[in-house]
């Protein structure tokens, strides 16, 4: 066995390769020396398919191979390679030395599908998570996306999907009343109580005390009145400062009942929550849009946790088919109070219900903010990472999210995006680890796009073209096409 390195370098850049080379190896413990007089040998011996039984002869000869134990002939191969990621090929990347990186989140068969997705604004997250969307609708998962943003209503159209959006309370038609969900009580308790308790108490938890008196709230409510039951009857029930009759009089329920109130039928979201939920997904492609209800953080939270929570029940339908949930710009719409007591709820249901939960933001950071994005990120064993601040990677590390070392700290630092070409992405996983890039054909690059020059005609001429979003974007493609072939005729013309 022997060690060869072959340096292919400029004249003038010979020597600075050459330290690069020995602190490369040196990092690692090994001493290198450079060759000087058998170089013919050692670029023969260099060269792909050249170790032939007369090349291993001269080898030999030379002292150059020699025979080693098996653990010194392990230690010192040089293996050189890329994750090649898991057994099954749902999404593929390539790495930087053109090892294809394929994986599946569903391979992970020893813990959760859950995924977090972070990258700093432009450096391609919503194109990665557009294609996520769509490889997996095409295998014949079914998928949700709650946006802000309607960074996804292209892939949408195209996949013939449901596109549902949340009006201002004026404009509302849609009713969101969670006890018409309630299947079976005991069960759905998990997730029912956190709900209320987020309405409850937006900014922090509830102390004990009114957590479990607005528990027994809810199953008094339930048992008198089971899924015609409203927001307005807790309210009620609370404002008199006491569960039971025969109980005393607690203020701290009045303050809840106070708090309940825009919920309920006297409140200002009362089209949201009075009456029947009337909430369906048809389809097997559906874009929940909450722009409109950015400006009431409060009830955008509330509205996040009950499409939830009305996902989970959908999911429990059938256990054998795969399905996605992707929610975007996480840490905005997940609230504080209680929402970690939820989202951990409805992770754990969707493990069991064959479902994934994937959460994008544009920073590290952003993931422990609340309780709520931080139960999102602990939850998740698929972590994806495109180009970061490198005060965020330290983030992680001091989380133990990753193990960074100085290594790690460089490859992580390293994550690009070439605009047009491709963005590279850090891929996470129990089953491994890898650095890979997304390289999409023109056609996908311009329908994931949120730049707003893409969008906007894509939109423009669906609406005064009466295009379908495929045909808008062949059409632009072609123009694209036109003007690139007209510049280089230009260029040409011009050096001439």
């Amino acid at each position: 066995m022997y060690h060869q390195i072959c340096l292919l370098s400029s004249i003038q850049d010979a020597s600075k390769s050459e330290h690069a080379i020995r602190a490369v190896w040196r990092s690692r413990g090994y001493d290198i020396t450079r060759d000087y007089y058998l170089q013919h040998q050692a670029l023969a011996s260099s060269l792909p398919m050249t170790l032939t039984k007369p090349m291993q002869k001269d080898l030999g000869s030379f002292g150059r191979s020699y025979t080693k134990t098996l653990d010194n002939a392990v230690m010192t191969s040089p293996l050189l390679a890329e994750w090649k990621g898991t057994e099954t090929p749902m999404i593929t990347l390539f790495g930087r030395r053109g090892q294809p990186l394929g994986f599946d989140l569903f391979d992970n068969k020893g813990g959760n599908y859950n995924f977090a997705v972070a990258a700093l604004s432009g450096s391609g997250k919503s194109v990665f998570v557009n294609e996520m969307a769509y490889r997996y609708r095409a295998a014949g998962a079914k998928v949700w996306i709650i946006d802000v943003g309607r960074s996804y209503k292209n892939l949408c159209e195209l996949m013939d999907g449901e596109f549902i959006e949340f009006a201002d309370e004026r404009d509302n038609n849609l009713c969101l009343n969670p006890f018409s969900m309630v299947q079976d009580i005991n069960n759905d308790m998990e997730m029912l109580l956190p709900l209320l308790a987020e309405m409850a108490s937006p900014r922090e938890p509830l102390n004990n005390f009114c957590y479990t008196s607005l528990s027994s709230a809810i199953k008094q409510v339930w048992d008198a009145k089971g899924s015609e039951a409203t927001v307005t009857d807790i309210y009620n029930l609370l404002r008199i400062g006491k569960i039971y009759e025969d109980g005393a009089s607690e203020i701290e329920l009045t303050h809840m009942s106070v708090a309940l109130e825009p919920y309920t039928k006297y409140g200002v979201y009362a089209s949201y929550f009075e009456g029947q939920a009337n909430i369906e997904f048809n389809k097997d492609f559906i874009v929940l849009e909450l722009e409109e209800l950015k400006s009431k953080p409060d009830l955008q939270a509330v509205v996040m946790q009950i499409i939830m929570y009305r996902i989970t029940q959908e999911m429990y339908l059938d256990r054998s088919r795969r399905k996605i949930v992707i929610i975007d710009e996480a840490w905005d719409l997940m609230g504080s109070g209680s929402s970690g007591h939820f989202i951990e709820a409805g992770y754990r249901r969707a493990r069991k219900y064959g479902g994934a939960f994937g959460t994008i933001t544009q920073s590290v950071d952003d993931y422990y903010k609340t309780e709520a994005t931080k139960a999102t990120i602990n939850n998740a064993d698929w972590l994806f990472l495109l180009r970061q601040k490198p005060e965020n990677i330290d983030r992680l590390g001091k989380e133990g999210k990753l193990t960074i070392d100085e290594w790690m700290k460089r490859q992580l630092s390293s994550i690009t995006t070439d605009h047009g070409n491709y963005s590279e992405i850090f891929v996470h996983s129990p089953m491994g680890s890898g650095i890979g890039r997304l390289l999409l054909d023109p056609f996908s690059m311009m329908l994931f796009s949120t730049r707003p020059e893409d969008f906007e005609k894509i939109k423009n001429m669906r609406e005064q073209n009466s295009m379908t979003t495929e045909q808008a974007i062949e059409v632009l493609l072609n123009e694209r096409i036109k003007n690139d072939r007209r510049k280089r005729v230009d260029r040409r013309n011009a050096t001439i």
